[in-house]
């Protein structure tokens, strides 16, 4: 149930154009892109804890 839920979220995070388009290297593409920035947003949660 909950997987059902998770991907409407995603559908409707995503414009359409996407949905009809998507092949599986824009997905890759999307991925890398998410796990690069990744680093970067737990190291500025960090510091924003920090310097609390």
């Amino acid at each position: 149930m909950l997987l059902i839920a998770n991907m409407e979220i995603f559908i409707m995070h995503h414009d359409i154009d996407y949905l009809i388009n998507g092949s599986q290297t824009q997905l890759k593409k999307m991925e890398k892109e998410r796990d690069r920035r990744r680093p970067v947003i737990l190291y500025w949660s960090r510091l924003n804890l920090m310097s609390r």
